[in-house]
C-alpha cells in the first residue's frame, strides 16, 4: 500500500507540474480545463502526504519536473508546438509547497 500511495502521489505531482508548465503556452481555449485538472489533482493529494511522502517529493522534485517536461514536450510535438518547449525552465522553478498548494503562475502576456 505504501509504494502504491507514493507512486500515485508522484504521478499526480508530475501532472500538476505539466499543467503549470503550460503557463508558457499561448493557447487560451484549453486553459480552463488545465486549471480544473490542477484543482482536481491537488484535491486528490491534499490529505495524502505524510511527512515521509512529502520528503520523498522534495527529494524527487527535479526528477518529477524532468519527467513532466519530457511528457509535455512529446504531447506538444504532436501539435507542432515544439517552439514552446524552448521556453520551459531547465530546472523546476517551483517548490513542493507551490506545486501542491494554491500557487498559480502568472498568465503569459
Amino acid at each position: 500500500m505504501g509504494k502504491e500511495r507514493r507512486d500515485s502521489l508522484r504521478s499526480w505531482t508530475a501532472r500538476i507540474i505539466e499543467h503549470l508548465l503550460l503557463e508558457h503556452c499561448p493557447a487560451r481555449d484549453p486553459r480552463r480545463g488545465w486549471i480544473d485538472e490542477v484543482v482536481n489533482f491537488r484535491s486528490a493529494i491534499e490529505h495524502r502526504p505524510t511527512p515521509s511522502l512529502r520528503r520523498d517529493l522534495e527529494r524527487h522534485r527535479q526528477w518529477l519536473y524532468a519527467e513532466a517536461r519530457r511528457n509535455l514536450q512529446r504531447k506538444l510535438e504532436r501539435y507542432g508546438e515544439t517552439e514552446i518547449v524552448a521556453r520551459f525552465p531547465e530546472r523546476c522553478p517551483w517548490t513542493v509547497e507551490q506545486i501542491l498548494g494554491d500557487f498559480w503562475p502568472l498568465e503569459p502576456n
